[in-house]
């Protein structure tokens, strides 16, 4: 029967008009949002809340829905009882049941909080689970959970209390309740199909049990016509769970699509009971869950902040190549440098690149002769030569000669001059660090870091003589730029005094200045202003020192990413700072799946795949593309792009920079793995500079695999940063079947 089904099933997925994830995420928003607020049930509120936040980032516009999640929140945890538990209604006796399904969705509320901002108290919500957590462990029975604190043990109860609780962390090995409930489940059976989903969310939310035969008795059910619209729900949710990706997911969500689509509407009807009363709310629901479960967060719903620095520092580079200061202004080695540290971190990373490396060999000789004039390291100079050996390719000639230059500004061993023609901290730091990336070995090394130890007990600034060491000024760019040359080749502990003078500056607001709080000889206190270089700076080198202050200035850096930004500098750090914090990924595969639902797209293939170009275009054309054919496979800047080649034909980290890809005789490593080439296809998202990239990476002999995964639909269930797939003909007949593709690696 279930081989019957699947073959109507897929031959379903051939003829009928494609979803997706998201057009089912979109379409059931209306529905959802009025029905939460709508009902007065306290399950039914809590299940299509933990349904709404599911959506949440996976929508075309989630300001809504998010504003549906604080109101609904906030009206439960007004109506929490005193026990810690809630009832079917407001007011009424607290249940294991009732308060479960609202610890799952508060559960889920306080995993969005983390990424976005609701207006909820954080406190409230701690409170609250903290609260339910020891109402469901006081009604333990000893066993499992009855439908009443302390009665006989039920199914239902039990399953929701075990989902609740290992949501919130508890496990078999932490909690005797979850223990003996797990037990109890595990020994239940014949369960209807319902509860059989339920045993698998449940087990699947505390880590516990082989669940193999479960699963198959899942994937029988859904291949069957014998259930109604809420087991189909539930037991696909539960199958999303474990496989998020096979052609068993594809035919159950396939089969939701269908059966909830309404005129642009999604909602599930389910009849019940002998008296075929209608359920709406419980199958929706878990249908929405299930779906929600194969989409990833859309950064473009909110904000990227990366993108849009990617784009403004690319626009504001001059004609030759370099950065100003300010945008138009005469070109700065400083500015360049952390533009171009920075525009390494865009997908794609831009070709002014080049430009700038090309302007900066040209610099060097200014600079040098900027060095020359002032007797030091200048910032012109160092900040050319940082450039050029990090991104330069300099060959080991150009280094020594450098070092050679370097060297001799020292006014004395492993010490360069600043203000007053003696040495300084500030350039003395700065000719460390050019040492150190040049590669150099030697003792003014030694006697560097041994001067700038020496010189103070905590924190830098100005020496005003060099004999007695006295100085004054202490101030964080200069203690910022020797911390940054030491570290790396100094005991923590030695620079701890330092590390600690910084984090005395930090500022109210998270932030770092020129200074921290500045007292002058009248008694008169002033602080310091923000400023994003060395917020950026600060947050960076304490990081590296063991200092947890990375998340508040990451906090203070979005914050302030329209007014702080003021200049090349700020914004470069800023956008290497979002990035170093992967703050959001620069693209996802649901993200490009999306994408493709609309638009102009370019399939460039190799020729040897030509066959699986034409095979797969009118699919995506049924999606919703409009596409066109390009033999071969070449660079592009722009637009939307399909690329169907072998792994070694294309490189990969001009459209993906978080995506490494190698090949090595007959394996391909992606991201530090290593697979059989001939079995393997790789399937990875990427960016042009106003658009898409989907590259379908793959050795010949899978070409029939990669027009199974297209023609079938399963494309449309694609994500997370990137996908490993295993196509192998198991069976020996010279094709490869639908149960013959493996999921290896989801990025």
């Amino acid at each position: 029967m279930r081989r019957t089904l699947t073959a109507v099933i897929l031959f379903m997925l051939f003829v009928l008009p494609y979803a997706s994830a998201a057009s089912v995420i979109d379409e059931s928003l209306g529905f959802i949002t009025y029905t939460v607020t709508d009902t007065n049930e306290v399950p039914e509120k809590a299940l299509l809340l933990t349904a709404l936040v599911s959506t949440v980032g996976k929508a075309q516009n989630s300001t809504d829905a998010l504003s549906v999640v604080a109101n609904v929140t906030k009206e439960l945890l007004q109506i929490q009882n005193p026990d810690g538990g809630w009832g079917h209604y407001r007011g009424e006796v607290s249940t294991p049941q009732d308060t479960a399904t609202v610890l799952i969705a508060l559960g889920a509320v306080r995993e969005l909080m983390e990424e976005y901002y609701t207006g909820i108290s954080e406190n409230d919500i701690e409170i609250a689970i903290r609260d339910g957590r020891t109402y469901l462990l006081t009604a333990f029975n000893g066993e499992g959970w009855g439908y009443l604190a302390d009665s006989p043990t039920e199914f239902y109860p039990t399953a929701l209390s075990l989902w609740a609780l290992g949501n919130i962390g508890l496990t078999p090995e932490n909690s005797i309740a979850v223990e003996a409930g797990a037990e109890y489940l595990e020994r239940a059976g014949d369960l209807r199909p319902d509860y059989l989903a339920l045993r698998l969310i449940a087990f699947k939310a505390v880590g516990y049990g082989n669940v193999t035969a479960d699963l198959e008795r899942c994937k029988e059910l859904l291949s069957s016509d014998g259930l109604n619209e809420r087991e189909r729900a539930m037991l696909t949710y539960a199958l999303v769970l474990y496989e998020p990706l096979s052609f068993d997911t594809v035919q159950a969500l396939t089969v939701l699509e269908l059966l909830g689509n309404h005129n642009g509407t999604y909602y599930l009807i389910s009849s019940e009971g002998p008296f075929h009363d209608t359920d709406s709310i419980i199958p929706t629901a878990y249908a929405v869950m299930a779906f929600s479960s194969v989409a990833d967060r859309l950064s473009g719903n909110f904000t990227n902040p990366k993108g849009e620095l990617c784009s403004a520092l690319a626009e504001s580079q001059n004609s030759d190549g370099s950065w100003g200061i300010y945008t138009g202004t005469h070109g700065s080695a400083k500015a360049t440098y952390y533009a171009v540290r920075a525009l390494k971190t865009c997908t794609p990373v831009p070709e002014s690149v080049d430009l700038a490396i090309k302007w900066a060999r040209e610099h060097l000789t200014a600079a040098k002769d900027d060095a020359v004039l002032h007797g030091t390291v200048t910032e012109e100079y160092y900040y050319t030569v940082k450039l050029l050996a990090e991104f330069g390719d300099l060959s080991d000639d150009e280094k020594e000669e450098l070092l050679n230059f370097t060297r001799s500004l020292e006014v004395f061993p492993g010490r360069w001059a600043g203000y007053f023609s003696i040495p300084q901290p500030y350039e003395t730091a700065m000719g460390l660090d050019l040492l150190l990336e040049l590669g150099a070995k030697g003792d003014d090394i030694n006697a560097s870091r041994e001067w700038l130890l020496s010189v103070t007990p905590d924190g830098w600034g100005i020496i005003l003589n060099h004999l007695l060491s006295v100085m004054v000024g202490k101030n964080v760019p200069t203690t910022v730029t020797v911390l940054e040359s030491l570290t790396g080749i100094t005991d923590i502990e030695k620079l701890g005094p330092h590390s600690d003078w910084l984090m005395a500056q930090r500022l109210h607001d998270g932030s770092w200045g020129h200074f921290g709080r500045s007292e002058n000889m009248l008694g008169e206190v002033s602080s310091g202003v923000s400023s994003m270089e060395y917020t950026v700076r600060a947050a960076e080198v304490l990081d590296a020192l063991g200092y947890d202050v990375k998340d508040d200035a990451l906090k203070w850096v979005i914050d302030n990413l329209h007014n702080g930004t003021k200049t090349t500098v700020d914004t470069a750090l800023a956008l290497e700072f979002i990035k170093d914090v992967k703050f959001l990924p620069g693209v996802t595969l649901y993200e490009t799946i999306t994408a493709l639902r609309g638009g102009l797209w370019e399939l460039h293939y190799a020729g040897e795949y030509r066959a699986v170009a034409e095979t797969i275009a009118p699919q995506l054309e049924e999606f919703g593309s409009s596409v066109d054919l390009k033999e071969g496979v070449s660079n592009v800047e722009d637009g939307n792009h399909i690329f169907l080649a072998a792994p070694d034909d294309i490189n990969v980290s001009k459209y993906n920079g978080e995506v490494t890809l190698e090949v090595r005789g007959q394996l391909v490593t992606v991201n530090g793995r290593t697979y059989p080439l001939a079995s393997t296809i790789v399937i990875i998202p990427g960016r042009t500079q106003d658009g898409h990239v989907l590259m379908v990476l793959f050795d010949e002999q899978s070409s029939g695999a990669v027009e199974l995964i297209f023609t079938s639909g399963l494309f449309k269930y694609f994500h997370g940063k990137y996908l490993v797939l295993e196509a192998k003909d198991s069976n020996g007949n010279g094709v490869i079947d639908p149960n013959e593709i493996k999921l290896l690696d989801a990025g």
